[in-house]
């Protein structure tokens, strides 16, 4: 049963509902969101329910908002191929331009799928159905498919999630802040990670700007043609090529065989 009646925060004031986490939504272009606050008295327990449920401009960002959100692995649903994701805390998904989050208190996964499977039929019931990557496009488009993790497939929009994604990415020359995009994934068998960047036009060469941004994280950096390598004190693998309004980085563990094939692939 709801426990208060429901809350609408629209652009302006979701800096007041989200103290510190807003900035990250206006930039996947949140347009409300709709709260609920939900409370249910079992076996001497009260679990808590709030359902937050964001509309975002389009069914891309609210795919991108929900996907940067997961990390992979996690326990999920069959609700019609709308992705999701359940916690004995914590639930999310996405369906058309819509984001739904919800957090628990004293409830357990069962609690949370219950509630998500409500809400996702709502959602597919007013016609919101769940955005595919494949099906539109976008920088996802180049992400080779074999051994492709789809749980960990994210659709990065705005500066900030791209250095939520690498600290390599906050560099102001990739110019996520003027039309750049990016997805990353990760893949089989051990879980090296890819992203691939979408420019608006194609740039100047970025060999050297981010020969200088792998100068400050990795050890020994080397160019063999177009590609930039360097090494983290753990001698994990980094890579970097760029063509056309393309470029990619793998960021390889210590497989770097794999993670230059995986590049190639990418980017031939």
């Amino acid at each position: 049963m709801a426990a208060s009646p429901p809350e609408i925060y629209e652009r302006e004031g979701l800096y007041g509902y989200i103290n510190g986490g807003s900035e990250i939504f206006l930039q996947y272009d949140f347009r409300r969101v709709d709260v609920g606050r939900y409370r249910k008295d079992e076996a001497g327990r009260t679990k808590d329910i709030t359902l937050d449920v964001f509309r975002m401009g389009s069914d891309r960002e609210a795919f991108g908002i929900f996907s940067i959100q997961r990390q992979g692995g996690e326990q999920s649903l069959d609700l019609g191929g709308a992705p999701n994701w359940v916690s004995p805390s914590q639930a999310s998904l996405a369906a058309g331009p819509v984001f739904v989050n919800l957090v628990g208190a004293e409830t357990s996964a069962e609690d949370m799928a219950e509630f998500l499977r409500l809400v996702g039929k709502r959602l597919s019931d007013a016609g919101h159905r769940p955005f595919r990557p494949e099906g539109h496009p976008g920088p996802w488009t180049g992400l080779p498919r074999k051994d492709l993790q789809e749980d960990t497939l994210r659709y990065l929009q705005g500066p900030l999630a791209a250095q939520g994604e690498s600290e390599i990415l906050a560099a102001p020359f990739w110019g996520f802040g003027s039309g750049t995009a990016g997805a990353s994934a990760r893949y089989s068998p051990d879980g090296r990670k890819l992203v691939l960047l979408e420019f608006p036009a194609e740039p100047a060469a970025l060999l050297e700007p981010v020969r200088g941004v792998f100068a400050q994280y990795l050890t020994e950096v080397r160019a063999e043609g177009s590609v930039l390598e360097g090494r983290t004190a753990a001698g994990q693998v980094f890579l970097f090529g760029q063509r056309g309004r393309r470029a990619a980085l793998v960021f390889g563990k210590k497989d770097g065989h794999g993670a230059r094939a995986l590049l190639a692939e990418t980017l031939k």
